[in-house]
């Protein structure tokens, strides 16, 4: 994703998703709600690393903290100034 520069990165952001089909969304969120592992994330012997964005509105960082705990071992990486795109929000800046 090319930084553009312009406007507050949310708009930016939402630019990224306007052509996107509402369904499209509602579908992702519908995956994202049923989605449950916590039962047998802890038999898992593979390393973990879990990125914690620490102004994510969508998965609160003490749900992430609670993950950690689940989990053997895992590498934390924490991301102080981003929210539940980190990944792209950390690339546009």
């Amino acid at each position: 994703v090319e930084d553009q520069g312009e406007g507050p990165l949310e708009q930016r952001l939402a630019g990224l998703f306007a052509e996107l089909h509402p369904w499209t969304l509602m579908a992702q969120l519908m995956a994202v709600l049923r989605h449950r592992t916590a039962h047998r994330i802890g038999a898992v012997e593979l390393p973990f690393m879990v990125m914690r964005a620490e102004r994510d509105r969508m998965v609160a960082p003490r749900a992430t903290r609670a993950q950690e705990r689940m989990l053997k071992n895992p590498e934390v990486v924490v991301f102080p100034d981003v929210g539940h795109g980190l990944l792209l929000e950390s690339a546009i800046r």
